[in-house]
């Protein structure tokens, strides 16, 4: 017990902190820098308020009046802004994996560098792993409009005859794709997965297959440049 004593202190004080901030914030409807972790501000109102580079970990904005807030660069993961009012507020780099903007009114708001990734969008569907500055409802989408899908989920994805090329597709989920007569031309396929994939004519030429796992299970060693050369004396 005793050695709990400091543990639970030094808990204690960093609730009182919090607890702290969200009254200042309250009080003087501006909090740069501060820490919000968990607080409950449900259907409050901070129209205009400066919380850049603020820890909003976590905390519930559902139903808030947030117009022309300033979140620049502010921890923002798992915060929830259900229903609520974001016209032309700046989210400049901030982090919004796993946020939740369901409902919420966003015109005018910039999102300019942050990481949206997992986030709940105002649909409800979440936004594609990787989505920096807009929310990518798929993967497909968002390889389409940057040519890049690193991480994506491609399972059972029809690509049948589709050309990429300098794409970056590392550690790609392609389970159960239909891949037949596509094109992956000097494109970045390491450690991406390929187990079950439907592959005939498929052409990798020039691309990069290292640490890929392989059609039938096997992992694609050194030097699979143009196809996968297993690790074992299996053949690809």
């Amino acid at each position: 017990m005793k050695k709990l004593l400091p543990l639970l202190a030094l808990v204690g004080l960093i609730l009182a902190g919090c607890n702290n901030d969200a009254d200042k914030l309250k009080k003087e409807g501006n909090c740069p820098g501060c820490n919000l972790t968990n607080a409950y501000l449900k259907n409050t109102e901070f129209e205009g308020a400066n919380l850049s580079k603020a820890n909003l970990l976590g905390v519930t904005l559902d139903g808030a009046k947030l117009k022309g807030v300033n979140f620049e660069e502010s921890f923002l993961f798992t915060t929830s802004f259900m229903n609520a009012d974001l016209r032309n507020v700046n989210f400049k780099n901030a982090t919004l994996v796993t946020a939740n903007f369901r409902n919420a009114m966003i015109e005018g708001a910039d999102f300019t560098g942050a990481d949206l990734s997992g986030a709940i969008w105002l649909q409800g569907f979440r936004c594609q792993q990787g989505s920096i500055g807009v929310c990518y409802k798929s993967a497909l989408i968002k390889l389409m409009a940057t040519n890049n899908c690193t991480g994506c989920t491609l399972f059972k994805a029809d690509l049948r005859g589709k050309v990429f090329k300098s794409s970056n597709f590392e550690k790609a989920n392609f389970h159960k794709a239909d891949l037949r007569g596509a094109k992956f031309l000097e494109t970045n396929l390491r450690f991406a997965t390929f187990k079950g994939t439907l592959i005939k004519g498929t052409d990798f030429t020039g691309s990069d297959l290292r640490g890929a796992t392989w059609v039938s299970g096997v992992e694609c060693g050194d030097g699979s440049i143009g196809k996968c050369v297993p690790h074992t004396n299996e053949s690809n």
